[in-house]
């Protein structure tokens, strides 16, 4: 029998939210994994508040995700939410879909030269840099 991979839980989290609400997402995650037997998680935070009670509640997601088996994946991820969470350390604890416009190919650009500078004849320090080189 061909039985398809089930399809991930998405968990959307939107607005601020209060550290008070982190052990209900929880409480709902586990029955969602075990219901959809899926192995990753996604969670859309496109229109959540980033700030440090969101990336407590996604740390505290992942941890009750990978107890269970499976793992947690942002969508959506703002850059300031995808800066909050590599100041705090969750980098690599916390992994992100690229955005859209980071998955296509680089640009094609003329790498820059090297910055070049005018002396000044008369300015002394100028003429110490010429000494030096």
């Amino acid at each position: 029998m061909n039985r398809s991979r089930p399809p991930p839980v998405v968990l959307s989290i939107e607005g601020p939210i209060a550290r008070a609400d982190i052990p209900l997402l929880c409480a709902c995650l586990g029955p969602a994994l075990a219901a959809c037997e899926g192995d990753r998680v996604i969670c859309d935070v496109g229109e959540a508040h980033p700030d440090l009670v969101l990336v407590e509640a996604l740390a505290r997601l992942q941890l009750t995700a990978g107890r269970l088996g499976g793992g947690l994946l942002l969508r959506r991820a703002s850059r300031d939410l995808l800066g909050l969470v590599a100041f705090l350390g969750f980098a690599d604890v916390l992994p992100a879909e690229l955005p859209l416009e980071l998955e296509g190919e680089a640009e094609q650009r003329e790498q820059p030269r090297g910055v070049q500078e005018e002396r000044d004849s008369s300015d002394p320090a100028a003429g110490e840099l010429q000494d030096l080189e």
